[in-house]
């Protein structure tokens, strides 16, 4: 059990630089949203540009940076590149993100996610004596 133990501590910079390097690709919203495509199956760049309202030079550079992070694949078919997910860690988020932020349908962010009236600092006793 030591054993083990010792081996996932050294094995966590790794694992934590692994998945840093995943979330700084998804900190984009247009390679997000090219993602969010991409989990539905494989699609050109001229599928995703019908989706994605980005030009098609700007798609083709998101979509190199994706590749170049290994979280995409591409397979050439005549003259078209079809992209698909490479990285099935990149499901999982992307399905996670789907479950907090979007209503199935719609599209639209859900409802209970207005965390900042929950979370926000509530007025103590001695604020309400300073204002006063």
């Amino acid at each position: 059990m030591r054993k083990r133990k010792a081996l996932l501590a050294e094995l966590a910079p790794a694992h934590a630089e692994k998945a840093a390097h995943m979330l700084r690709a998804l900190a984009n919203s247009h390679r997000l949203m090219i993602l969010c495509q991409l989990v539905q199956g494989e699609k050109t760049v001229s599928e995703l540009s019908l989706q994605i309202p980005l030009s098609q030079s700007a798609l083709s550079q998101h979509l190199a940076r994706l590749r170049q992070d290994q979280l995409v694949a591409t397979r050439r078919e005549s003259q078209n590149i079809h992209y698909r997910i490479a990285d099935p860690g990149v499901m999982e988020i992307i399905g996670q993100l789907y479950e907090i932020y979007c209503t199935p349908g719609t599209g639209e962010p859900n409802q209970h996610l207005n965390r900042s009236e929950s979370v926000a600092p509530q007025p103590t006793g001695d604020q309400d004596e300073k204002s006063r």
